[in-house]
């Protein structure tokens, strides 16, 4: 997944959007070549800070069951959940 992860870099964050009932966060990409969204499922922890300037995706990887988006701002989007999918 990792692979595939790194053509997010210089896309547009869209959406975050918490299915708390289902347990599913979905994470949409706007000029992403490969990959238009993220989608994690039975998560535990959703982080999501955000400033004003924050757009763009520098890079994004998925190590030790938390997926990790670092924007262009230096801000840092972290979710961990049981596995992670690319939609």
């Amino acid at each position: 997944m990792n692979d595939a992860l790194h053509t997010l870099a210089g896309a547009t964050l869209d959406q975050v959007q918490v299915d708390w009932r289902n347990g599913i966060v979905l994470i949409s990409f706007l000029a992403a070549p490969n990959a238009r969204a993220i989608r994690a499922m039975d998560f535990r922890t959703v982080a999501v800070p955000r400033s004003a300037g924050s757009a763009r995706v520098t890079s994004a990887v998925v190590r030790d069951a938390a997926l990790e988006i670092t924007m262009d701002s230096g801000e840092r989007l972290r979710v961990e959940a049981a596995s992670f999918a690319l939609d």
